[in-house]
C-alpha cells in the first residue's frame, strides 16, 4: 500500500476508486495470492513534460 501513500501524500497522483486493478503474486509457500486495489494514476511533477 506504499504507492497509495506516495501518490496521495506527495501529490504525485490520485486514487481512482471507480477503477480497479488486480495484482497477483506468489507467496513464500508457493501459493498464488491476489489483491484488488483502486487504480492509481501517477502524474509528472514537471509542467510540459511528455512521457
Amino acid at each position: 500500500m506504499t504507492w497509495l501513500s506516495l501518490a496521495t501524500g506527495e501529490g504525485l497522483g490520485l486514487v481512482d476508486e471507480t477503477q480497479e486493478q488486480v495484482v497477483y503474486w506468489i507467496d513464500d509457500q508457493g501459493q498464488q495470492r491476489r489483491a484488488t486495489l483502486p487504480a492509481v494514476i501517477f502524474v509528472s511533477g514537471h509542467q510540459g513534460a511528455h512521457p
